[in-house]
């Protein structure tokens, strides 16, 4: 059995200390072996005992905060980024890291926030997605059953304008509805 140890900067609204099984990353839990590692929160606030003792993960911690500040204000990423370590340089935090490394301080950072962001979209556009198909086959399934667009709106309490061009695509595609042709053909018309 190994473990291991991990710091999490991401989410700061997590627990101070998680364990983290790779088998929980799989539906069957019938392996062999088994990998724990215990993620430590070390965004601003949380693990004050470890951040005293360690300096360069409390600075770490303050410089991504500020980071987290300055994104709200800021037009770009970028910017909120070159703000924050303006900043921790001038209040002498990382500063000597910053001083030597900060162009690439900024390319990581971008590339883990831009990952981040594209993670979120990606999950709502898999929702999305879902709540199409859902729609596509209660559509067919109503047409099927004879009613129209007005008793399918009704029925999914949702307003005929939002279900017309499903409801438009189901009718061609009719008596045969292929699902999968009907999906390509309303994100066609998006």
């Amino acid at each position: 059995m190994r473990s291991s140890r991990s710091g999490n900067a991401g989410e700061s609204n997590r627990a101070e200390r998680e364990e983290l099984r790779i088998s929980d990353a799989f539906e069957t839990k019938d392996g062999c072996l088994e990998f724990t590692a215990t993620m430590i929160n070390i965004n601003k606030g949380h693990n004050q005992d470890l951040m005293e003792k360690c300096r360069m993960l409390k600075d770490y911690a303050l410089f991504i905060d500020k980071v987290r500040e300055y994104e709200k204000t800021k037009k770009t990423l970028k910017e909120a980024i070159d703000e924050a370590s303006v900043y921790c340089i001038k209040h002498d935090i990382m500063k000597d890291y910053l001083i030597k490394h900060r162009n690439e301080v900024r390319d990581v950072l971008l590339t883990e926030f831009n990952a981040k962001k594209q993670r979120e979209m990606d999950r709502r556009d898999a929702r999305e997605e879902g709540r199409i198909g859902e729609r596509i086959d209660f559509v067919i399934k109503k047409v099927k059953k004879g009613q129209n667009l007005e008793e399918i709106s009704n029925a999914l309490e949702i307003p005929p304008e939002e279900l017309e061009s499903i409801y438009q695509v189901v009718l061609e595609e009719a008596p045969k509805f292929n699902v999968e042709k009907i999906y390509r053909k309303i994100l066609e018309g998006r």
